[in-house]
């Protein structure tokens, strides 16, 4: 979803973590540790969209829970560079923007196995030369079934509707809830980033940040595609955000967003700016988890699917939305715009559909919500 402040735009969703049990449990030692990414070299305004190769645990956490299992308590992402030492160096966001990530980890074989079979797959809007259909929502959905199955090891997944926002935020859960992984040797993680380093005068926020339609991009409102091929997701906004003209609600009213931000395309005017002439800027995301041993009264925690304003009972949701200007007068602390709307949760199989079948979920079953925390991109 987006939103935004007059004069700004902003997405937000909730990311949830949900669990069907309760218990009690004594505090363990919690301890951490983190991994950093493979290298993501971008040139200025050009959009990393896939998912990595698996990238293996430290050798420590590896060999200790080999035979027992892991619980994560709490994890943090951030962006990094790295100079000729290997030291780290926090990479500011106007130069490096998170979008979005998602996050599996497990086995190293359920997880290269995963990405060997999806490693060419779109996720988010359609890949260069690529008629698939997207699979942001099959990764959160893949991840989340690893280890369901009866004999298979636990994997663990995090993410989704998270990004910039979240830098140095807390996602820790509460005693006795945590992540729970057999046999942790290595993590997958998908990585949405713009390159926003715009140089010595950094417009801040930037325009780029929520993924602009260049003039690159072809629009073909009659055929209702974009560069040749349908828009993803479709667009699907309930009444309200029709009735407003809500401008990420159709193709013809539509400026930009996820729909124009995939990987390996540029969110500038390249007739302006030659990509040849560009520099390229590698940087790298580190993920920081805190972790202790699973006790008898840990109860594990997924994450549901869920909450999207522009869906309601029926329509499945546009997963953004434009927030519209203050009207010419009124001070931006007056300014307030809102929007509410009603839906199922948990219901993965009907998550960004118009579908109401019932799956892997009982929708009358009580669950504990203890964990949510709103997306939200701010732009220009």
């Amino acid at each position: 979803m987006k939103m935004a402040a007059p004069a700004t735009m902003a997405a937000m969703a909730l990311a949830l973590v949900l669990l069907s049990a309760t218990a009690t449990a004594t505090e363990g030692d919690v301890r951490q540790f983190s991994v950093l990414s493979r290298p993501i070299k971008l040139k200025f305004g050009e959009v990393h969209n896939t998912i990595q190769e698996p990238i293996r645990l430290p050798w420590e956490i590896v060999a200790e829970f080999a035979v027992k299992p892991l619980a994560i308590v709490d994890y943090k992402v951030d962006i990094v560079s790295l100079n000729e030492d290997g030291e780290e160096t926090q990479v500011p966001l106007y130069q490096a923007y998170n979008h979005h990530y998602a996050l599996g980890i497990g086995n190293y074989e359920q997880m290269y196995g995963y990405y060997e079979t999806h490693k060419d797959d779109p996720y988010g809007g359609y890949e260069l030369n690529s008629t698939a259909a997207p699979t942001m929502k099959r990764f959160m959905q893949d991840m989340r079934g690893l280890g369901q199955r009866r004999g298979e090891r636990r994997a663990a997944n995090f993410g989704g509707g998270s990004g910039a926002e979240e830098r140095g935020t807390s996602h820790l859960l509460p005693t006795p809830y945590a992540h729970i992984v057999d046999s942790p040797q290595a993590i997958i993680p998908l990585i949405h980033l713009i390159n926003t380093d715009a140089g010595s005068q950094p417009e801040t926020p930037s325009r780029l940040l929520e993924c602009p339609c260049t003039p690159q991009r072809v629009f073909d409102v009659g055929a209702d595609e974009i560069d040749g091929k349908p828009p993803v997701p479709p667009f699907s906004c309930n009444l309200k955000f029709m009735q407003e003209e809500n401008p990420s609600c159709e193709l013809d009213w539509y400026e930009g967003g996820f729909r124009c931000c995939e990987h390996g395309v540029f969110v500038i005017d390249t007739d302006k700016h030659d990509p040849a002439t560009l520099p390229e800027q590698e940087f790298y995301f580190k993920f920081i988890f805190d972790y202790k041993d699973v006790v008898p009264e840990t109860v594990p925690v997924r994450p549901p699917a869920c909450c999207d304003v522009t869906a309601n009972l029926t329509v499945g949701g546009n997963i953004e939305f434009d927030v519209p200007q203050c009207t010419a007068g009124i001070a931006p602390e007056d300014c307030v715009y809102e929007m509410t709307s009603s839906q199922f949760f948990d219901l993965m199989p009907n998550y960004h559909s118009n579908q109401t079948r019932e799956k892997d979920v009982d929708p009358k079953q009580q669950v504990d919500l203890v964990y949510a925390v709103g997306h939200l991109h701010v732009g220009g």
